[in-house]
């Protein structure tokens, strides 16, 4: 899988288990609500999952030269 995609599957699954699990929100009216929340949030939680993972590369990258030597 693409990071890309792993991006992606981040931020839809994500914002299901903050919907899913919210005992404040009805059973009936999750499913609406976690479709609404997907077309208008999608975006900045791509970005922001994004720069995320380049971090993390960048981090990771740092931590193993530091133990390779």
């Amino acid at each position: 899988m693409s990071m890309f995609m792993g991006v992606v599957m981040a931020c839809f699954i994500c914002t299901a288990a903050s919907i899913f699990y919210n005992e404040a929100i009805p059973k009936a009216a999750r499913m609406s609500a976690y479709l609404d929340g997907c077309k208008k949030a999608w975006i900045p939680c791509f970005v922001v999952s994004y720069i995320a993972s380049f971090a993390a590369v960048w981090l990771g990258s740092k931590v193993a030269e530091k133990y390779a030597k």
